[in-house]
């Protein structure tokens, strides 16, 4: 098993003290939401609802529908933030 350096140890340590402090601040009984309307994803993404609407039209960003409302998952935009980061040195032509 590999050693584990200074910096591991400190970072480790740092996680775990952000992470109680996180706890700290966060209301109990709070259940995050998971299912945003387009124009809430809209917000969510800083875009406009056209441009929204548009990813879903061009099978970029699925939606889910319950019963006859359409719903933008919270996972599935952040698979799309995901998707579409990079390091721009990366990215040149």
């Amino acid at each position: 098993m590999p050693e584990i350096s200074a910096l591991d140890q400190y970072f480790e340590a740092f996680a775990a003290r952000l992470e109680r402090r996180i706890d700290q601040h966060t209301p109990p009984n709070v259940s995050p939401k998971r299912l945003f309307t387009v124009p809430e994803a809209a917000e969510y993404l800083g875009r406009s609802e056209n441009a929204v609407k548009l990813l879903i039209h061009r099978g970029k960003l699925p939606v889910t529908r319950i019963d006859s409302k359409s719903q933008i998952d919270k996972k599935a935009l952040d698979k799309l933030i995901d998707e579409c980061t990079y390091f721009e040195s990366e990215h040149r032509t």
